[in-house]
């Protein structure tokens, strides 16, 4: 591999779904810290739960409802800084 994602925040919208569940898993095998968006946070879970990734890496997010990303990235915002202070 050219260059590594270990420990590095990559936050993947529609995790859950057919790709984005492929992707999820492959990045989270590399090391990457996964932030799981999906329109359901169950689903998000769910996902982090078979993958052995932290649930509190999961978020609810609808890309499409512009309210929806400015309530996701405010009430997360500081999860978000964490995730990316953890990685300086």
């Amino acid at each position: 591999m050219i260059y590594s994602i270990k420990d590095k925040v990559i936050v993947l919208t529609g995790a859950t779904g057919y790709l984005g569940k492929s992707i999820t898993k492959d990045l989270s095998e590399a090391g990457a810290k996964v932030m799981v968006l999906s329109t359901s946070l169950t689903k998000a879970q769910d996902l982090c739960e078979e993958l052995n990734i932290s649930s509190s890496q999961a978020f609810e997010i609808d890309i499409s409802n512009e309210k929806s990303v400015e309530k996701t990235f405010f009430k997360y915002k500081r999860k978000i800084w964490e995730y990316r202070s953890f990685n300086k």
